[in-house]
């Protein structure tokens, strides 16, 4: 959940980026009041929350709560090329580097749009396109899905982010998807 103040790297018990990492780059020029958004951390308040979130000058560090690892360390660029460091280790994260930038992508996404990234994120990777996400927005069942997603708890069922891998295909949850869309039209 974002914080009503300023989340800072002593707030959570954090483990330091592994030795096995790897380097991609996010292409995403941020406008001044998304990295105000980003500037003011995620701090966790419950068990759903699975992301502790803070940013150090221009760097933005994301862990996992439950853990404390460190998936992903994010250096803003001006020019929209961010740096990122991913996190390798089998034993912590196992994502390729395509996963890697769809989580990435996915949970900046929530939190800049929703002001959350608790489960979002899933809606986005799951429905896997833009043109989907951009017209539930205008039809206002975005926010009537994720309640959904949230009551039946399809986020743990859909992925276990530090497998990431899905629990359920995504053919056999789809209809259930689609039923609900259509109800809420």
């Amino acid at each position: 959940m974002t914080a009503d103040r300023t989340v800072t790297r002593k707030d959570w018990r954090t483990k330091e980026m592994p030795e096995k990492n790897g380097y991609f780059v996010l292409r995403w020029k941020f406008s001044k009041e998304e990295l105000e958004i980003l500037k003011q951390g995620v701090l966790p308040e419950q068990m759903e929350d699975k992301w502790f979130c803070y940013m150090e000058d221009d760097t933005l560090y994301m862990h996992r709560s439950w853990t404390g690892n460190c998936i992903y360390i994010v250096k803003i660029s001006k020019d929209g090329r961010n740096a990122v460091i991913v996190n390798q280790d089998p034993e912590e994260y196992t994502g390729n580097e395509k996963e890697a930038k769809r989580l990435l992508k996915g949970l900046i996404k929530a939190w800049l749009h929703y002001g959350s990234i608790r489960s979002v994120f899933l809606l986005f990777q799951f429905l896997e396109t833009e043109r989907f996400i951009q017209r539930a927005v205008t039809c206002h069942i975005s926010v009537a899905l994720f309640i959904c997603v949230m009551i039946v708890g399809m986020d743990d069922m859909l992925m276990s982010v530090t497998v990431n891998k899905p629990a359920v295909s995504p053919e056999s949850i789809r209809p259930l998807l689609v039923h609900l869309v259509v109800s809420f039209l």
